[in-house]
């Protein structure tokens, strides 16, 4: 049992994601490093075990808050249910949640596992990859407009090259 306990701790601490485990009663089973960055968990915090403590303490940290509550409370009703949602922060962190119930033998609920992956970098780097491929159609547009303008004016010479010829040959034989 040992062994299985250092395991899990093993693998909960080399994630990217901050992990939380809770019991069918809102006790803080296990939660690992990466959980207490995300949520700025301080030393004092850290060693709790009551989930409703926890919550009160990111609450001040985001934008709707009455949002976050709301799904939490959600998903602790319907304890069946998966969930994957985004949560803003007000510092402009945006942060991946997913969640799902653990059962143990006989299907007995046991409690819930809470995946948090702080995604801010990812969607900025996707926001400015879309106003590049945005830049870089507008200089497709333009340099499809400088060759039609480029194809329009060597027509124009090919018809006009013809008249001017004509035009001068005209002019030398007028005295």
């Amino acid at each position: 049992l040992e062994y299985s306990h250092n395991v899990l701790k093993a693998q909960q601490e080399s994630s990217w994601e901050g992990i939380l485990i809770v019991d069918k009663n809102g006790n803080v089973l296990s939660r690992n490093q990466k959980f207490n960055e995300i949520w700025q968990i301080d030393s004092n915090l850290a060693e709790t075990e009551s989930d409703n403590q926890l919550i009160q303490h990111v609450l001040s940290l985001l934008k709707d808050p009455e949002k976050f509550k709301d799904r939490i409370k959600y998903l602790y009703e319907h304890k069946s249910e998966k969930s994957k949602d985004m949560i803003s922060f007000k510092d402009g962190r945006v942060v991946e949640r997913r969640s799902a119930p653990i059962y143990g033998d006989g299907q007995a609920y046991f409690g819930r596992v809470w995946y948090f992956r702080d995604i801010s970098q990812r969607l900025e780097a996707e926001k400015e990859k879309r106003e590049l491929d945005f830049r870089l159609q507008q200089a497709q547009k333009m340099e499809s407009i400088g060759s039609l303008a480029g194809g329009i004016a060597h027509d124009f010479n090919n018809i006009l090259f013809p008249i001017m010829g004509m035009a001068e040959l005209l002019l030398d034989d007028l005295s």
